[in-house]
């Protein structure tokens, strides 16, 4: 959790350096990387005893090739509106099923972009509430949505076969 805390509140990005030494902390048994980047990934990996701490991906921007590379587990924005999609995703994947599993998250992956990138918190919330759970309302100081940007979501959910 430690990456994603500096990089979402200071965007500041962590070393695989730190990775290594943070890793070996007896405190501390995992972390989220929630930048996306799946060369930096691939360092955390090297520096890293897999039995003894666990990596994971924190955006399903970054999931299926993170899954390639044994990345096992995954905190992602995308699981609080299209929970049953995610976990067809790792299903899928275990079961040697990638191809399908690619498929699915290639048609799921411009909803994470709606509800990350675009429009954040307030389009997650939308989301859900579009897709049956409760999203509710934005907290200062972010914004509710604009009509527009509403109907934008509608539509990728729409299009990407979940609404």
């Amino acid at each position: 959790m430690f990456n994603l805390l500096l990089q979402f509140a200071t965007h500041i990005n962590i070393s695989a350096e730190a990775v290594a030494v943070l890793s070996k902390h007896p405190n501390i048994i995992g972390m989220k990387d929630s930048s996306g980047n799946i060369p930096q990934l691939a360092q955390f990996q090297r520096v890293i005893d897999p039995q003894e701490f666990h990596l994971m991906v924190g955006t399903a921007s970054a999931w299926y090739p993170a899954l390639d590379m044994g990345i096992q587990g995954a905190i992602m924005a995308l699981a609080n509106c299209l929970p049953a999609e995610c976990v067809a995703i790792q299903k899928l994947y275990e079961e040697n099923k990638k191809e399908e599993a690619k498929a699915l998250h290639e048609r799921v992956f411009p909803v994470n972009h709606a509800v990350t990138a675009t429009y954040g918190v307030a389009g997650l919330k939308y989301a859900c509430d579009l897709l049956g759970f409760r999203g509710g309302f934005v907290r200062r100081p972010l914004l509710d949505l604009k009509d527009e940007q509403k109907k934008d979501i509608e539509e990728i959910l729409k299009t990407a076969n979940v609404l």
